[in-house]
């Protein structure tokens, strides 16, 4: 009866646009979220430096945690050491998607500076996965006539400014409340996951699956409640239920995100796509127990998928859309370069698990490479002085 009562005031309290949702942010509605651009070197152009715009997902997200280690401030550092004088504009924010940097690129960074040369990371442990979700943040859909574009963000108790909350089950005040009081906006990392899946066109007891494991798999020993188990489930569905309509749907979604990049390319400036593997689980998530990860991994399925191949078949689908665009864009491949680094002191050798986060050392590979190739490009040095990993 009280469930009742509880549901009947939910539904007359969103209809009737009580109960304010979370308040609007400046710049959310276009690119999703609001993150800070960062910049290393020069705030204002000179005209003598070299301009480089990377932009990622949490992977490449700046926090005063990893100052020392992140790779935008290395990059910098090593084009000096280089003797090349530049600039680095950093912009990395969780669970961005490809899509989403495109749009922050135009939206953000474009008009504010002169980008000499743009690098987008490409993370394979989830990057494939968060083309298709449906939330708070940009996403390529197709029209009537089939012609792929851009929609702007479908937000989940997000308010945005002048925007109407008043549909009943989606801008629930209950779930809103709910989870406005769990750690971490569990809820809403579960609500994303599960409509994340209506691209696939689940049956109504296959959700009904989905959402009794989501609960199940919700495991606060993984120190980030609900949204590291949702990730893994999300991965068992995409991976187990949906593999080959899972790559249908992300293989046309990077077409026309290689399409796109390269149309609104009027200047020719050179792009570069940078392809990180999966992450080691060990370190990977300081303060997450091994066992506690193998666990999760066990009990969602996900011990058992080859990720290494996986990852190889999906990243073709990259290789296939830059070939087919029309204009330039350059796939580097850090497989190798973060497999041979992990592998120096015999400590992380495996890469075949679905991890978040890229380690320490991975940060500074990937800095590495970036600035070889660019110096490479540029012409500006031959050999590029790097320090041992360490």
């Amino acid at each position: 009866m009280l469930l009742l009562v509880l549901v009947a005031f939910d539904i007359v309290a969103t209809k009737l646009d009580l109960v304010d949702l979370r308040a609007p942010r400046t710049g959310i509605e276009e690119v999703g979220f609001d993150q800070p651009i960062q910049v290393f070197g020069p705030n204002e152009a000179t005209g003598n430096e070299l301009t480089v715009a990377v932009l990622g997902d949490s992977h490449h997200m700046f926090s005063r945690r990893i100052a020392e280690t992140h790779q935008s401030p290395i990059l910098h550092d090593l084009l000096e050491q280089a003797g090349v004088a530049n600039r680095v504009v950093s912009l990395g924010v969780p669970r961005y998607s490809l899509t989403q940097e495109l749009v922050a690129y135009e939206a953000l960074i474009k008009p504010e500076y002169e980008v000499d040369v743009a690098v987008f990371l490409m993370y394979g442990g989830n990057d494939f996965a968060e083309l298709l979700r449906d939330d708070d943040r940009p996403r390529t859909n197709r029209d009537s006539d089939g012609k792929p574009y851009i929609a702007a963000p479908n937000w989940l108790v997000q308010r945005t400014p002048e925007g109407s909350y008043r549909r009943w089950p989606q801008d629930s005040r209950l779930l809103y409340l709910v989870n406005s009081a769990t750690p971490h906006n569990a809820v809403l990392k579960l609500m994303a996951a599960d409509r994340a899946l209506e691209v696939f066109e689940p049956s109504i007891w296959q959700r009904l699956e989905f959402a009794l494991n989501l609960l199940r798999f919700t495991d606060e020993r993984l120190g980030y409640p609900g949204a590291i188990p949702a990730q893994f489930l999300y991965q068992h569905y995409l991976n187990f239920t949906y593999p080959e309509a899972f790559k249908r749907e992300v293989g046309w979604r990077i077409d026309h995100f290689c399409e796109e990049l390269c149309r609104r390319n009027s200047t020719a400036t050179p792009i570069y796509l940078f392809y990180l593997p999966s992450a080691p689980a060990a370190g990977a998530l300081p303060e997450l127990d091994q066992l506690v990860l193998d666990d999760v991994l066990a009990r969602t399925g996900l011990d058992s998928i080859d990720f290494v191949a996986r990852e190889h078949e999906l990243l073709g689908l990259v290789e296939s859309s830059i070939r087919r665009c029309s204009g330039t864009i350059e796939l580097v491949d850090l497989t190798p370069a973060i497999r041979d680094a992990n592998r120096e002191d015999g400590t992380q050798s495996f890469y075949d698990e679905p991890t978040i986060h890229i380690d320490t050392k991975a940060r500074r590979v990937v800095a590495e490479e970036m600035a070889r190739v660019l110096l490479a490009r540029f012409r500006e040095a031959t050999d590029l002085p790097v320090t041992p990993h360490k």
